[in-house]
């Protein structure tokens, strides 16, 4: 008898969102003198610290590879060294040896603030650019009495323990308007460009770094990067706003008005906070003042895709905010401004105040279970806060040194510090990618797709059979079902199809992928193998009952292959239901979030649905005079899946309407 192989694939995709703290470990850097950057455990327990040979300018970084980025204060009698100041940039390892220390700083520009390390092993840093008086003036700036400070972003790449180069760069020189003096280039409408910053706006000096008398202008305190979208976000203090840039142009387009991904060259993409900068607004439009660390929440985190940030609120304020603000795209993912508007949306989508309030640095990060992990600066608090307000988690710095911000990371396999972090997410925290959309893979790509790649090519070719367990992830719960996919094969599509039987969950679905490029199933199809997905339950979790449909289904499949000596068990045998057997004929059965807001469910799962049916409504709780927008079936059948989640986003699976094979 030929003999059987079988690989089991067991994804389980396990819900932290919860009424708990994250699991996870938190970086943080005290401000002042004889700097250490610590990690500490959910104990306030030191995992590690790595003293530093200068004063921070920000915040530390620890990277996938344990290693620890640190923009530090460098030397120099070019430019006034306090406060957030840098030029030097240095990465140790786990045990604290000097990986890179480089120094990049001029008499002409020096860093300050915020680096950003990129997936490429580069780095992102703020720096001023100094710009004398005459050169202000030729520019169109009207008031003014000494130099100018405008902002530039350089990436670094390293290139030598203490050497790196510039591949690319931005100036926020380039990108000017303004309405005082026709005979500059840079003369308009202000109104007509908000694609362009008005040189005349803001004061120039004071305020700054280290609180002296100097050329500050924009005062940028964050930079952080999208890997999805290759575009980066800069937070500007004295602005009271932040603004989205295209990396994905050169140097030379970055300089200009088009080119890159965006078309737009290196001009602003989209901004928020403060439309009276472009001439759309007045003082009661503005909704930032003096915020920092805006960044984008990361991919697979409840409101991907979304900025947050913390609104400090100035010194005469005695509240600051957390904001989370929905970007405003188009189908095509360009943000979208009408004319003679602003740039929306209009508020936040969630925001929490309370019992806090700094007036400088501070950040805010969105968690992989959903909570918040907030920074407010001035005298070392961190804490970590659920969407409904509830503080599970805070640190108080024992001296109340200023933090600038601070970071959680998830929790690493025992002692090891490598980059293998258990998240209980879609994707990797190393790459980004999901392991589900990468096949089939690449031999020299990131750790993903080299891992996918090694299945594709060793793995798969040994196997007859491939089961794959899963939960509904974080935000799906589903009746349980195995499934089958329909593929030209024929004979690879009976196979599959009786061994999905022979799984006998309660449900055997037939299903259509709607984007098959890169999944696991499309791959093993084209190999001519033999595929079973599962769906056993939701939210990440198990109960007896899905955990006894998971065991006896594996020891069918088993049998079913003859690689154990056993007689694969019926339903009916089992005193069960019979096996329903269904399919999704066509993207009508499934349904899309096209809001923001909180879903309601109104059918239950197995319940019989019509075309034309309300199965669920998406209310809008900051808005309560608004009604809630509900949400019709476009097919009849039986509802078998339905989100997870309350607060859904634009996108968003809301619910599957399958229908039966008679």
């Amino acid at each position: 008898m030929k003999s059987k192989r079988l690989v089991l694939l067991v994804v389980i995709f396990f819900s932290f969102i919860n009424s708990e703290v994250f699991n996870g470990f938190t970086l943080y850097t005290p401000m002042g003198n004889n700097p250490v950057t610590y990690l500490i455990n959910n104990n306030n327990a030191m995992i590690r610290s790595w003293p530093l040979p200068a004063p921070v300018s920000s915040i530390s970084y620890l990277l996938p590879d344990s290693s620890l980025l640190v923009p530090l204060r460098g030397a120099t009698n070019s430019w006034p060294m306090q406060g957030p100041m840098g030029g030097r940039l240095m990465r140790f390892d786990w045990n604290g040896n000097v990986l890179w220390d480089y120094t990049y700083l001029t008499s002409d520009y020096i860093p300050h603030h915020d680096i950003e390390p990129l997936p490429n092993g580069n780095v992102l840093v703020i720096c001023h650019e100094r710009k004398t008086q005459a050169e202000a003036i030729a520019a169109g700036r009207t008031n003014i009495n000494g130099e100018m400070w405008p902002d530039k972003i350089v990436e670094i790449e390293p290139t030598g323990p203490n050497n790196g180069v510039v591949v690319w760069e931005w100036h926020m020189w380039d990108h000017l308007i303004q309405d005082q003096n026709p005979s500059a280039d840079n003369y308009g409408v202000i109104a007509d460009h908000p694609e362009l910053l008005d040189i005349n706006i803001g004061n120039v000096g004071g305020g700054g770094p280290g609180g002296g008398s100097n050329g500050d202008w924009n005062h940028l305190n964050c930079v952080s990067y999208n890997a999805e979208r290759d575009e980066i976000v800069l937070s500007s203090r004295h602005m009271n706003e932040f603004y989205v840039i295209d990396h994905s142009t050169t140097t030379e387009e970055a300089a200009g008005h088009s080119g890159g991904n965006s078309g737009k060259g290196g001009d602003i993409l989209y901004r928020w906070g403060n439309p009276q900068n472009y001439d759309r607004g007045n003082s009661q439009s503005q909704q930032l003042v003096a915020q920092h660390g805006v960044n984008w929440i990361n991919p697979g985190f409840p409101g991907a895709g979304n900025f947050i940030l913390f609104n400090n609120g100035g010194n005469n304020s005695n509240t600051s905010y957390v904001y989370e603000i929905v970007p405003p795209l188009d189908e095509n993912g360009d943000y979208v401004i009408n004319d003679n508007q602003p740039f929306g949306p209009s508020a936040p989508i969630w925001s929490y105040s309370g019992g806090f309030h700094s007036p400088m640095q501070s950040g805010a990060f969105r968690l992989p279970n959903g909570n918040t992990f907030v920074t407010s600066a001035q005298f070392g608090h961190v804490f970590e806060v659920e969407m409904n307000g509830t503080v599970v988690w805070e640190y108080n710095h024992p001296e109340g040194n200023m933090i600038a911000r601070a970071q959680k990371f998830p929790m690493p396999f025992g002692d090891n510090p490598g980059p293998a972090f258990m998240v209980g997410d879609r994707v990797s925290p190393i790459d980004g990618l999901n392991m589900n959309r990468v096949y089939p893979g690449k031999r020299d790509g990131t750790v993903t797709s080299m891992i996918a790649h090694y299945l594709t090519t060793k793995i798969i070719p040994l196997t007859d059979v491939l089961v794959d367990i899963h939960s509904g992830g974080k935000t799906m719960m589903f009746s349980p079902f195995a499934t089958y996919q329909n593929v030209p094969n024929i004979g690879v599509n009976q196979k599959a199809k009786e061994a999905a039987l022979a799984f006998a969950a309660p449900i055997c679905l037939e299903i259509v992928e709607l984007d098959p490029d890169g999944m696991l199933d499309t791959a093993v199809a084209k190999m001519g193998k033999i595929f079973v997905g599962t769906e056993l339950g939701g939210g990440g979790t198990s109960t007896p009952a899905t955990v006894s449909i998971a065991e006896t289904g594996i020891k069918n499949i088993l049998s079913h292959f003859n690689i154990i000596n056993e007689k694969p068990k019926t339903r009916e045998e089992m005193g069960l239901d019979p096996i329903k057997r269904m399919h999704m004929p066509d993207p009508k059965s499934f349904t899309f979030s096209d809001d923001t807001g909180v879903y309601e469910a109104l059918i239950e799962l197995d319940a019989p649905v019509k075309i034309g049916d309300i199965i669920g409504q998406v209310h809008f709780p900051q808005k309560p005079k608004l009604d809630p927008i509900t949400y019709k079936s476009k097919t009849e059948g039986i509802l078998i899946g339905r989100t997870h989640k309350a607060l859904v986003y634009p996108g968003d699976f809301l619910a599957l309407v399958a229908q039966e094979i008679k």
